[in-house]
């Protein structure tokens, strides 16, 4: 995926925002809400939005009730390149996997399972920079599985 989304001069996670971001359109969402969100948690995803929006796929608006919210909005650019990223990345899994047979699915869908149970258990997701405190061969262990 990592070599794939560099097509289109994104990363991997940046491309993992903004399908969250599409998912919540048109809507947006905290920093607190997409972090929860990610398939790999950037302990600073502020820069990583930061990034994103210098590349004008989402915009962001402090929220006048609560300043101290700042909601992310996907842009239409964001739309329109994770529409032209689509077919590629749907392909993706059947070029990785497709020459499994289902019972060899079976059993990394099983292991990746109990591995991640382990890792989530020990999770604690959020903007603040401090996933799995305390933790840093969890978080070492866990970084490599995703």
């Amino acid at each position: 995926m990592q070599r794939d989304a560099k097509r289109w001069n994104i990363t991997a996670t940046q491309y993992n925002v903004l399908r969250i971001l599409r998912g919540a359109h048109p809507n947006g969402l905290p920093c607190s809400s997409i972090g929860d969100r990610m398939i790999t948690s950037d302990p600073d995803i502020t820069r990583l939005l930061g990034r994103l929006k210098a590349l004008h796929l989402i915009r962001q608006e402090r929220q006048k009730k609560d300043k101290r919210v700042v909601t992310t909005y996907i842009t239409d650019a964001g739309l329109a390149l994770l529409k032209e990223m689509d077919e590629t990345v749907s392909r993706f899994p059947d070029r990785m996997l497709g020459h499994l047979d289902s019972r060899e699915l079976a059993d990394i869908i099983r292991l990746l399972e109990l591995a991640r149970n382990q890792c989530d258990e020990r999770r604690t997701p959020g903007c603040d920079g401090n996933e799995n405190a305390g933790i840093p061969a969890a978080a070492d262990t866990c970084a490599r599985l995703e």
